[in-house]
């Protein structure tokens, strides 16, 4: 709990210190918040020009797909009925169409 100080009578913030601080570290950094690198364009495989490619990190499904200009990626799920993007098409345009309802992203 907050104490007073001696010197400026105002409340100051309570220490944590030791495993604790450790132990609070580990619960607030969210894994799932990051960016990371997740492979080379070259790596990939050649299909992943014409059609949609499934990938996870951290057990998150995402889906790649090129749009004529660049790599996209987003999670690979529909937000209408949560379908899996990757079973879907690239379209000429360079949109994801989801195969479920044809929605396009």
């Amino acid at each position: 709990s907050p104490r007073l100080t001696t010197e400026r009578s105002e409340l100051a913030e309570p220490t944590i210190t030791g495993s604790a601080l450790r132990t609070a570290a580990k619960l607030e950094y969210d894994w799932r918040e990051q960016w990371y690198a997740v492979g080379y364009l070259e790596d990939m495989p050649a299909s992943i020009l014409s059609a949609p490619y499934a990938y996870s990190v951290f057990d998150e499904p995402l889906v790649f797909w090129h749009d004529g200009e660049a790599l996209r990626c987003v999670a690979d799920r529909c937000p209408h009925r949560l379908a899996a993007l990757s079973e879907g098409a690239v379209e000429p345009d360079g949109s994801l169409r989801c195969f479920y309802h044809g929605w396009a992203f």
